[in-house]
């Protein structure tokens, strides 16, 4: 009968060969799956001391009194939880105008972040923005467009921005008529609202766009195919301030309602898709035919 000797290993040797497999296995882990190299709370992460994220992108820029932010479009969750807590933080009066004590609980401590651009920054996750928004109720300019936010996330928002007057979800497909609503109840202030290519927007968005919104002077639906006659006219005769409503490539929306608009002087068709390019038209609108206060 033969006899079989197992090879002899060194302990030392095993446990360099265990160590060398577990991190290998691990790299392995981290390579298949990004989310796993960043915290699922940015606000969890201790940042070292002197150490600060970098936004120093060529299409990042910060103005010199923190209170406006372009972010670049490789921007995650850390950095921007490190940029909205490192802007100056103000005290916020309960006495302000554009607040409702009575309705609206006003946080004590926000940022004085005025202006901030997350267009198309995929890094930014819908979950930080929720859990930043408190810290972001100074905003007045908002760009989240083509970010696929979804309606809870901007109903999260609008709980605390009180004083947006500029805001874009353009190329949201996840938002619908209720996450719209949500928005212009409670952000009533809101003087551009952009929607184009929101596939989803119908003529419900409409009638809660044009019963909360007075001083509305600049609307994109371009090709929302959901919204009719019926939800522009709506809008039309309850926006005295209305000098821009953009209906281009609405396929259920008439010729007829198209020169209805004309006649009222309110532009139909922007085919500018630069940020916020509906708020200059309807600025220079303003210059040419003012509208009655």
């Amino acid at each position: 009968m033969a006899v079989v000797s197992m090879p002899t290993c060194d302990a030392s040797a095993w446990d360099g060969a265990q160590t060398s497999a577990l991190a290998l296995k691990r790299s392995r882990s981290l390579s298949r799956n990004d989310d796993a190299t960043r915290p699922h709370s940015a606000a969890a992460l201790p940042l070292p001391e002197g150490t600060e994220p970098e936004l120093s992108d060529k299409h990042a820029a910060r103005s010199s009194s923190g209170s406006e932010l372009l972010a670049p479009q490789t921007v995650d969750d850390t950095q921007l939880h490190y940029a909205a807590l490192s802007a100056p933080v103000a005290e916020m009066s309960a006495s302000a105008p554009c607040y409702e004590p009575s309705s609206h609980p006003v946080p004590a401590y926000t940022s004085t972040l005025r202006q901030l651009d997350l267009r198309f920054c995929k890094g930014v996750r819908n979950y930080s923005l929720q859990r930043l928004a408190p810290k972001l109720a100074s905003l007045t300019v908002l760009n989240l467009a083509g970010g696929l936010r979804t309606d809870i996330t901007i109903a999260k928002l609008a709980q605390h921005m009180f004083q947006l007057r500029r805001i874009s979800l353009a190329w949201t497909s996840n938002l619908t008529d209720f996450g719209v609503s949500e928005l212009v109840q409670r952000c009533k202030s809101v003087e551009c609202l952009d929607l184009t290519y929101c596939t989803q927007i119908e003529d419900t968005a409409m009638f809660a766009i044009a019963h909360n919104l007075r001083n509305l002077c600049a609307l994109s639906v371009a090709y929302c195919a959901g919204v009719t006659d019926i939800g522009v006219r709506e809008v039309m005769s309850a926006c005295p301030q209305l000098c821009v409503l953009n209906v281009a490539k609405c396929l259920r929306v008439t010729d007829r309602m198209r020169k209805s608009l004309e006649q009222q002087r309110i532009v139909a068709q922007c085919d500018s898709f630069e940020p916020f390019s509906i708020y200059n038209f309807a600025k220079k609108q303003q210059a040419v035919f003012p509208k009655p206060s």
